[in-house]
């Protein structure tokens, strides 16, 4: 029997010039020094998608993928940005950020010396939907020599969050205390270590407040999900009431029950969510086998598909290379949605793509485990030119490196990776950022995160130097940056997007890459079936040709 798992992290733990390499990112809001002083003015050259879609059409505004302000009058997003004002001149002595309705957030920053840099952070989460910022630059007497006005537009969250209380619970607001997202998300900072690991005391970040519908049987299961604590066995689940969802983490060491529920709701709530956008979810009524946690699977979450016709979604838990557990995965609801991408994404194609490898019977060099060097093959899948992998032999066990992608242009497995973290951005539009809780911080894996600052392509592809370009989720991020771009375009409607996306997904075959992806969207948006009436045609190819795809 054969599976395939496509995994939400993989990072080889060896020694070899094969590794892959995490670089961290910020998403940066820079503001230059022009050759006439100090000028800021918007350049929409680097950015023309300022705003993005609602749930039922008009627009606001979406994390955007890279730009500078050098504007006046220019209306920005951001969902906590760091802004940078640099190489400042002689003649400015103080910068004054004034935020119009929260006095808070107001900055003053006193100049000393020519060229030195000054940042500060702005974080409209919890402030109206839109507010103004004024920049005021002044010289040595007091005057002002710059006012630059920019407005920031804060997007909607799909889901209202109440305070988990016993008079929001009482007055039928929500039966059950969740985590938003993640433990970082709802903190706004990096965990804490009293905030990690088993029995943590995270009630104070468990604020969100749902409606869960609980089955007759008590136990989580309906037609697309059946949820179990630590592996697929029918004795290895609890049973609930409607009125018994509120969990004490502290005594959930061996019931689990958070991660159960969590892995309940999230899931459910992405197939309603992608039904009502995109009225359709291919994963839907799959019965898939949901494990919330197992400590077998560390730092790792996968979906898995068999020839049977069975699925999984395995969630482990976060732990340290001396096997100190710091939390758990299902803890996470944007890697659940991840991997459900990944199943829709299977079910959408009704196979798993790729199917069989070649491997080299010569070395392509050795990977040193324990000290030991063991040599390298390259295998080759037989129904691609597009993607390969490598594997080495330890007591007779192959162990494989990779994937990776021959090109820039990506491959059918990086944009499986791609269009499943496109999945969770669906669910969590107002921070696409993935794996905050996961690397315990507010960017998570930067380069997967939609904002990370590449250019193109070949920057994507590139990432992860010294070892083979391509790697997988790498090229996932690249994809995932072009879709967000196209789902943050200002003429896009949310409604649209889903359908479109949704459509996308059927048309892949395993030689396909991100110019096919295009090609894909393409076709849709011209077929006069679908509806969309070639609206969106310059959308996606400027999208697309942004990061050089052309």
């Amino acid at each position: 029997m054969k599976y395939i798992n496509f995994s939400f992290f993989n990072l080889a733990r060896i020694k070899t010039t094969l590794s892959i390499f995490l670089l961290s990112l910020v998403m940066i809001l820079s503001f230059q020094n022009c050759s006439g002083g100090f000028q800021p003015v918007l350049d929409t050259s680097l950015n023309s998608s300022l705003t993005g879609p609602t749930e039922g059409g008009g627009p606001i505004l979406a994390p955007t993928d890279k730009y500078k302000i050098q504007g006046l009058g220019s209306s920005v997003n951001l969902s906590g940005a760091k802004v940078t004002l640099f190489e400042i001149k002689p003649e400015v002595s103080k910068i004054s950020v004034v935020v119009e309705g929260n006095s808070n957030l107001n900055k003053d920053f006193s100049v000393t010396s020519s060229g030195q840099s000054l940042s500060f952070v702005i974080d409209p989460k919890n402030l109206a939907s839109t507010f103004n910022v004024k920049i005021l630059v002044y010289n040595k007497t007091g005057s002002v020599l710059v006012e630059n006005n920019f407005k920031i537009n804060k997007i909607n969250r799909l889901f209202t969050e109440g305070e988990c209380s016993n008079l929001v619970l009482q007055s039928g607001g929500g039966n059950a205390c969740l985590i938003y997202k993640n433990l970082v998300h709802v903190k706004n900072n990096v965990l804490s270590q009293s905030e990690q690991g088993y029995g943590a005391n995270i009630s104070h970040l468990q604020k969100f407040s749902p409606k869960i519908e609980i089955p007759s049987s008590g136990y989580l299961s309906n037609p697309s999900f059946n949820v179990y604590r630590g592996s697929v066995n029918s004795s290895d689940r609890n049973q609930f009431s409607s009125s018994d969802l509120i969990v004490n983490y502290q005594n959930d060491k061996s019931d689990k029950k958070l991660s159960q529920l969590m892995a309940y709701y999230w899931l459910n709530k992405q197939l309603d969510v992608m039904k009502r956008d995109a009225g359709e979810y291919s994963a839907e009524n799959k019965k898939i086998n949901v494990t919330s946690s197992t400590e077998s699977v560390p730092n790792n979450a996968y979906f898995s598909s068999s020839s049977s016709g069975s699925s999984d979604v395995v969630m482990g838990v976060l732990k340290t290379k001396d096997g100190l557990i710091t939390g758990e995965v299902a803890h996470q609801a944007e890697v659940f949605a991840h991997e459900m991408g990944h199943a829709n994404f299977y079910y959408s194609i009704g196979s798993d793509l790729i199917t069989g490898a070649s491997c080299s019977s010569s070395s392509s060099g050795s990977v040193t485990v324990n000290n030991v060097a063991y040599p390298v093959y390259r295998c080759n899948y037989t129904n691609t030119n597009k993607e390969y992998y490598y594997r080495y032999n330890i007591n007779g066990k192959w162990n494989p490196i990779g994937p990776f992608c021959s090109s820039a242009m990506g491959c059918i497995t990086g944009i499986n990776e791609g269009q499943a973290d496109m999945h969770q951005a669906l669910l969590f539009p107002e921070d696409p950022r993935i794996g905050q809780a996961f690397m315990n911080t507010m960017s998570g894996f930067e380069i997967r995160n939609s904002l990370a600052s590449k250019a193109s392509i070949t920057e994507y592809f590139n990432e992860g130097a010294p070892g083979p370009g391509g790697e997988i989720h790498n090229m996932g991020g690249a994809y995932f940056a072009i879709l967000w771009k196209i789902y943050s375009n200002p003429a896009m409607l949310r409604n649209d997007f889903a359908k479109l996306f949704s459509a996308h997904l059927k048309r892949f075959s395993a030689d396909d890459d991100f110019l096919d992806g295009r090609n894909h969207l393409l076709d849709i948006v011209k077929t006069p079936s679908f509806g969309f009436d070639q609206k969106y045609i310059s959308i996606v190819n400027d999208s697309f040709a942004a990061f050089g795809v052309k």
